[in-house]
């Protein structure tokens, strides 16, 4: 870890953490009593900005310019000690974290981690979020400037912060436009049109990456599907694969998909596996590097994954990320578009939900025109086309926190967006802004800077997600069917099997086998030690309660006990040594 600025009589301080590897000159700039750090990986077209870059933009362009000109994966910070300022702009997508606190003059940093061990006080945690993350699902923690520790904010994505004179001044910088039209283009053109956005911004991001060994992260999604073909293409050679897979069938295994991209677009795979003993080693420790909770146990498959490309030498990970957004992906946008249909009184809202429940139904997870009205009635709010409603995200366990301690943080519910004039693009920012690119992006940002790797999304890049946002309804979801321009557009990138598929797997450890058996040991001496019992988080009688529904193989309480089990590890590594 290393301090770049002190200074302002030690009212202002700044931190960055970055690799012993790296060159810093390439980060860092003075000139004439100007400071410019760069954090991450910020982008013009192809050309991958510098500190000196940064500071001649800002010259011309002032922060507001420079902010919306860069794309990428980034955190500026621009010191000035003639005005005793500073500035802090962060990304578009937020996928490049940055904190700040004003409880020991003012500290920004990278990561939580470095403000907790600099500063000479002492941070409290913050209840509210402890609560949501101990029993909600892990969407709920997103959306706001709050962290796991009060007096430590973050910036949002798409703002920039200054601090100037005790006084701290935040602006959004770029939002998506809820009155822009949908793209006026059909038939071949739009196809073309779609395929050759994706085809530039693989190609922008081929060009800026081009100096270390690179490797694509495959799942069997048509995302990482359509990356490795579009790398294949572009280079005229197959390129090398990995992926992650565990000794346990589930039907979160994609492995038969993966092969079809293998086949058609790969050079070398290397099928990584994951299991229980290995995560038991790791977790022992996880949390000298992590310094919040994990949100999910698919990040800490993703960290093994990368640890182990990086011991194998690829330092450029290409990845699928992104991809969901922009074409209606992931399965709660049925239901959005769904409710779009029914608040303009389609003729098509009966068929669509008919052909979702035929195509997507299963014995495990039924659908219904029940389900769809059950999801009415907890999340839209029909007043206002495209308005959500604020809930408790509790797991299916409900809530089990400590009543006392429940009545102490008063609202949880969860943080939504305003609207953006439709229930499918306020869900779109939903995802993008609040549920599902936050929850990984602090662990992947401490996971590039430990491994030395870059994992790189084209997806992410601004004209992607703006082309996205542009795309009508009716390219994403028809006829039960979601990322229809995917399907259509995408042939002879993405190999075929993978997009005539309806279902869509998700990325998921056997957690919940684990629990059962290898990990019961391990997570039941955590659960049943003083520290756990003695912090008044969970109602105790519920939680075990829960815990014996889990381990009886009745009821499959996963998400809530990865969550109950990393929270006491982070708490004892980040709350009781500090």
């Amino acid at each position: 870890m290393e301090k770049y600025f002190d200074g302002f009589d030690g009212n202002l301080r700044g931190f960055i953490v970055f690799s012993a590897t790296k060159k810093v000159d390439n980060y860092f700039i003075e000139v004439d009593k100007m400071k410019v750090i760069v954090c991450g990986t910020p982008m013009i077209g192809s050309e991958l900005l510098n500190a000196a870059n940064i500071f001649n933009l800002y010259l011309r362009h002032g922060l507001n310019g420079t902010a919306e000109k860069v794309d990428g994966n980034y955190s500026l910070i621009i010191i000035d000690e003639k005005k005793y300022s500073i500035s802090i702009v962060r990304d578009k997508v937020g996928l490049a974290p940055v904190y700040y606190s004003l409880n020991d003059g003012f500290t920004c940093s990278s990561n939580v981690g470095p403000i907790l061990k600099f500063s000479s006080k002492k941070y409290s945690y913050n209840k509210k979020v402890i609560g949501r993350y101990a029993a909600c699902n892990f969407r709920a923690n997103y959306g706001s400037n709050e962290t796991f520790f009060n007096d430590i904010f973050q910036i949002l994505p798409s703002n920039f912060l200054t601090y100037k004179n005790n006084k701290i001044f935040i602006k959004r910088y770029w939002n998506l436009d809820s009155k822009k039209d949908y793209l006026n283009l059909e038939g071949q053109e739009l196809l073309d049109y779609y395929k050759d956005q994706i085809k530039e911004s693989v190609k922008n991001y081929l060009s800026a990456f081009s100096n270390k060994k690179m490797v694509v992260s495959l799942s069997g999604g048509v995302d990482s599907g359509t990356i490795i073909g579009m790398l294949h293409k572009l280079t005229g050679q197959r390129v090398d694969a990995v992926s992650l897979s565990y000794n346990e069938k589930t039907e979160y295994d994609e492995s038969d998909l993966i092969r079809y991209s293998v086949r058609d677009h790969a050079k070398n795979w290397f099928d990584i596996k994951l299991d229980s003993s290995q995560m038991v080693n790791d977790m022992e420790t996880y949390y000298n590097k992590f310094d919040i909770p994990l949100a999910t146990i698919s990040i800490y498959g993703y960290d093994y994954l990368y640890r182990k490309t990086a011991e194998m030498g690829y330092k450029n990970i290409y990845t699928g990320a992104g991809g969901d957004y922009l074409q209606a992906g992931n399965y709660p946008c049925f239901l959005y578009y769904f409710s779009d249909l029914k608040y303009s009184k389609s003729p098509f809202f009966e068929k669509e939900v008919d052909e979702w429940i035929k195509n997507h139904g299963t014995s495990k997870f039924p659908k219904s025109h029940e389900t769809v009205e059950s999801f009415f009635k907890n999340n839209i709010d029909f007043s206002e086309s495209g308005k959500l409603k604020k809930q408790e995200l509790f797991l299916p366990s409900k809530n089990i926190l400590n009543k006392e301690f429940y009545n102490d943080i008063g609202d949880i519910r969860s943080n939504v967006v305003d609207s953006y004039g439709t229930y499918l693009r306020s869900y779109f920012a939903q995802e993008l802004f609040f549920e599902a690119v936050p929850p990984g992006i602090d662990a992947e940002d401490i996971i590039d800077w430990t491994y030395g790797t870059k994992m790189i999304s084209p997806f992410f890049s601004k004209n992607l997600i703006e082309l996205g946002w542009e795309l009508s309804p009716s390219e994403k979801i028809k006829n039960g069917i979601n990322k229809v321009l995917s399907r259509k557009s995408l042939k002879g990138i993405c190999a075929l099997e993978i997009l005539q598929r309806k279902q869509k797997n998700g990325f998921n450890a056997p957690f919940d086998i684990w629990l059962r058996g290898p990990l019961n040991d391990f997570a039941m001496d955590i659960f049943t030690s003083n520290s756990f019992l003695g912090r008044g988080i969970y109602d105790d009688s519920k939680f075990f309660r829960t815990i014996k529904q889990h381990m009886s193989g009745t009821h499959n309480h996963m998400m809530l006990l990865w969550q109950a089990l990393n929270l006491e590890l982070w708490m004892k590594n980040w709350i009781d040594k500090k």
